[in-house]
């Protein structure tokens, strides 16, 4: 209460006269009067929640309300005080099923309002007051009441995202991405599993293959586009059928539209070699053929020519014809070029067409007077298969010079196959004539009995006779004539002069053919220098035989020897076939090199991990001291993807080849290792390494489909009660513009994304490729062991930021995370406030480190500690980590913000993540790549 002074002025009707009438006085009277005024005092805070009140409905205990949030504001003057929560009050039933904070600097000030622990509830409706309070406010505290409604009572809904499917296909190798549709509950209660009803087809039938996925809401309906290569060009209409048992609006109803309309572009060939004499003429004008292999008409092609470096303006290309197919004619100009390489890239276009442009390569070797010539050995192919898992053995063409000059690296052009197709896999080697084109056969179980024929063009630009061809006959069947197979093809022994004889070697005849392979014969055929002192004996009563080489000294002197040994067996097509062998003989008190083995095969995938070094061993197959040898790599095709390191004292030396996966592409990559050791006789030796780097599946395309899945997979190490619920995939949230990423899989526990996100300002987290294990709900507490481990990488430069690790969920759905982060790049430093500082490892081979706590909102994050120096980018990138231990530790320990446990006791778990947190690459392809990741459990 305050007191106000008021003074009032008299009216004129209150004014006194004076007795003298021509002079008056007035007099004023001022009267003071005090007014009891009830006023707020100066700067008052009022607290304003809205909304004022809180309700809410379960079915049951696996289908948690989502959380509500109450704002809570300042309706009076000043600054209202950071609000508090006081003792809750439950009403009569149940308590404890509240988990509240409150987030905010100032006001408005933000309540959460969790719900927890219903599952110790039987059906009804329950009720609570939150007080919340504010220091100095006029009407603290404030009550927020709460209802609660759990029970069958309560009915589910179908809900459906997106409510409608489109898709577009050109042609029948052109299927539509998967889509998926998300299956909610926007009612209360637990939902059904879902399951698909019969399809409406308005037209066609049977183009639509659907599933669901999840073991509570929300459900995944994947729908898959397949047979339609049996659809003409049109638009196609089906309705899907979605029920749930108990659901209010079951059954619930989604529209599908296919489109097959779209024209494409196919080019025919895709390259083109031209060759001509400096100063000569011009060669002949080669063809490229445009088609449509899409559907519909496609529109008349335009053309334009980007070129390589050396030259430009030496092309014209000319396209013809009134509708599909076009002829494109391609003449090169010699005027003006001198002798060289030139490239260009003709791009062509046609309105209307889904890949519009479509490019290919025209090179053009311009020689100077010299010619070279494609020469061939062998000049055809012959092999059988019995079946498709006995595949005939590779074969070898060498491609050399006959001519002048020097010969172009040759290419190799597009098969004929007269039947069947798709049987060979071909590639050429080597820098420099003679080259080598390897032939292999493939894919021969979608095969039938028979004989195939096929004919392999090889091209050299500039050469006079270029394309050469190669015919190949392929026989499949029992009724095909057995084939020999030689392992190894080359035997290297090594003694000393004098002394005893080396170690006998083996090779194997096997039959890559079909039918029986007799008993091999054999015949020695020496060359200069010697003779008579290898013997061969082959043993065995049926194929795989044995042919044993025995290499005697006698009296041969100091030297290298070398012959050829010829394997025959009757019937088989390709007898008889031959294996070298070399023999060096060293002085009394020379050291010669020996290898051991004498070449390597290395295997990986694109992207993917490193495979396992291996070792060669060096030897002395001399006497004296071999001095420690010297390594040189020569490569046959890509550089620098080969490591050697030698170790030891003395001989026998172990080299060590480790061969690198880093950006290759696919493919068979080869090298030579020269081994040198200073006084041996026969220095330098040398061994071949071969690298085979095979693509990896795509798992999730460009496309930034949010949670794209690949999978199930029923992996072993992530094995769990219901046996395949293992996924790789995507989740993404708010993708940059311009961003890309694609993930390839090998195994679930082997899998790698690349990505480009160019840097938006931010360092929010765009997408999180990951690997998935799903649960049935099994209780943390029925755990004996829970742990994982892990093998990743990531770029560490400020190209990068990323964060990596695991997202766990629990207690039926995604409300309820807590995040393991062991690795951090350029992700801004420790996390905060930190809550609680502990240590975990020490069992089950898991290395003991420290770890931080912190909890933002809902989400709580373990962190590996940071380093005092600070760093933003710190962590390890491969270990092991006790999942069981962190998630007790947080069942058991109460969040001082709270007063509650981190996560409430008898929790289940719903699924356990791994994988990249990624916000940029600086606009940057990179590859993040897990290996060698798995969950143990029991």
């Amino acid at each position: 209460m305050r007191r106000l002074r008021i003074f009032l002025r008299l009216l004129p009707q209150l004014i006194k006269e004076g007795h003298n009438a021509k002079s008056r006085r007035v007099f004023l009277h001022l009267f003071p009067v005090v007014l009891a005024l009830s006023m707020p005092a100066l700067g008052a805070q009022t607290i304003a929640v809205s909304p004022t009140s809180i309700a809410a409905n379960s079915g049951n205990c696996a289908n948690y309300p989502a959380n509500q949030t109450v704002t809570i504001s300042n309706s009076g003057s000043g600054t209202l005080a950071t609000p508090t929560i006081g003792t809750v009050t439950y009403g009569s039933g149940a308590t404890g099923w509240l988990n509240l904070w409150i987030t905010g600097s100032s006001a408005p000030y933000t309540l959460t309002v969790e719900f927890q622990g219903l599952c110790g509830l039987s059906n009804g409706t329950y009720t609570a007051t939150i007080p919340i309070s504010s220091s100095g406010a006029s009407n603290s505290p404030v009550s927020i009441p709460v209802t609660l409604t759990i029970g069958s009572g309560s009915s589910p809904t179908i809900s459906l995202s997106p409510t409608s499917l489109t898709a577009n296909s050109g042609n029948c190798t052109n299927y539509p991405a998967n889509q998926t549709v998300t299956i909610s509950n926007s009612g209360s209660g637990a939902l059904a599993t879902p399951t698909i009803g019969t399809v409406t087809y308005n037209q066609g039938s049977g183009w639509l293959n659907l599933w669901i996925t999840g073991s509570s809401a929300p459900y995944t309906l994947t729908a898959e586009f397949q047979g339609l290569c049996g659809l003409s060009s049109g638009t196609y209409t089906a309705m899907i059928p979605i029920s749930s048992s108990g659901a209010s609006n079951s059954p619930v109803s989604i529209p599908v539209t296919l489109t097959i309309s779209s024209a494409t572009i196919s080019l025919s060939p895709t390259s083109l070699a031209f060759s001509a004499t400096a100063g000569g003429a011009n060669p002949a004008a080669q063809n490229v053929t445009v088609s449509n292999s899409g559907s519909g008409t496609l529109a008349s092609p335009t053309t334009s020519i980007s070129y390589g470096s050396g030259g430009s303006g030496w092309l014209t290309v000319s396209c013809s014809g009134s509708s599909a197919p076009y002829t494109c004619s391609n003449q090169p100009s010699i005027s003006g070029l001198s002798a060289g390489t030139y490239t260009a890239t003709v791009s062509v276009a046609s309105s209307g067409a889904t890949n519009t442009p479509q490019t290919y390569t025209v090179s053009f070797t311009v020689n100077s007077g010299s010619t070279p010539t494609i020469s061939l050995s062998p000049t055809s192919i012959t092999a059988s298969s019995g079946d498709c898992t006995n595949y005939p053995a590779n074969q070898t063409v060498t491609i050399s010079n006959s001519g002048s000059g020097t010969l172009a690296t040759p290419t190799i052009g597009t098969v004929t196959y007269n039947q069947g197709s798709g049987w060979l896999n071909l590639w050429i080697t080597g820098s420099s004539a003679p080259y080598t084109l390897t032939v292999e056969f493939q894919g021969l179980c979608g095969l039938s009995n028979g004989t195939y024929t096929a004919t392999i063009p090889i091209s050299s630009s500039g050469a006079s006779n270029s394309p050469v061809s190669i015919p190949v006959t392929l026989t499949i069947g029992s009724g095909s004539s057995p084939s020999i197979s030689l392992s190894p093809t080359s035997l290297s022994f090594s003694a000393t002069a004098g002394g005893a004889n080396p170690s006998a070697q083996d090779v194997t005849v096997s039959n890559s053919g079909g039918g029986t392979l007799a008993s091999p014969t054999t015949s020695i055929s020496y060359g200069s220098g010697g003779s008579g002192w290898l013997t061969v004996s082959c043993s065995g009563s049926s194929a795989p035989y044995t042919c044993i080489n025995q290499a005697a000294t006698g009296s041969l002197a100091a030297g290298t020897y070398n012959a050829t040994v010829s394997v025959a067996s009757s019937g088989a097509g390709n007898t008889p076939l031959t294996y070298t062998v070399s023999f060096t003989v060293n002085s009394g008190s020379t050291p010669a090199i020996s290898l051991s083995p004498s070449s390597l095969a290395f295997s990986a995938t694109t992207g993917g991990s490193n495979p396992t070094a291996q070792n060669v061993t060096v030897s002395n197959g001399g006497s004296g001291t071999l001095a420690s040898p010297t390594t040189s790599i020569t490569y046959g095709s890509g550089s620098g993807w080969l490591s050697v390191s030698c170790s030891g004292s003395s001989a026998p030396y172990t080299c060590s080849n480790q061969a690198t996966t880093g950006s290759l592409a696919a493919g068979t990559y080869n090298a030579t290792v020269q081994v040198a050791s200073s006084g041996a006789s026969n220095t330098p030796q040398s061994y071949t390494v071969t690298f085979t780097v095979n693509s990896a599946s795509v798992c999730v395309d460009s496309t930034l489909a949010n949670n794209s899945n690949c999978g199930p997979y029923l992996y072993s190490p992530i094995a769990e009660s219901s046996g395949s619920n293992t996924y790789v995939g995507q989740d993404v949230f708010n993708p940059s513009s311009g961003m890309t990423q694609t993930i390839y899989v090998t195994t679930p526990g082997n899998w790698y994304a690349t990505a480009q996100i160019p840097y938006d300002s931010g360092d929010s987290v765009k997408s999180y490729p990951n690997v998935q294990q799903l649960y049935n709900g099994e209780k943390l507490d029925n755990f004996h062991n829970f742990y994982s481990s892990f093998t990743e990488s990531a770029d560490q430069s400020t190209n990068t930021s990323t964060d990596i690790g695991y997202d766990i969920f629990f207690n039926g759905g995604y409300n309820n995370e807590v995040m393991i982060q062991n690795d951090l790049v350029n992700r801004g430093g420790q996390c905060g406030p930190v809550l609680a500082t502990e240590t975990f490892g020490g069992t089950n081979g898991v290395p003991v480190n420290t770890w931080v706590l912190c909890v933002y909102g809902s989400e709580t994050i373990w962190q590996i500690q940071q380093p005092s120096s600070g760093e933003q980018t710190f962590g390890v990138q491969s270990g092991s980590v006790d999942l069981l231990a962190m998630l007790q530790w947080l069942e058991n320990n109460t969040n001082p913000n709270t007063g509650a446990t981190y996560i409430p006791a008898g929790s289940t778990m719903y699924s356990v993540s791994f994988g990249f947190e990624l916000c940029y690459t600086n606009n940057v392809q990179e590859n993040f790549t897990v290996t060698n990741f798995s969950i143990t459990q029991n």
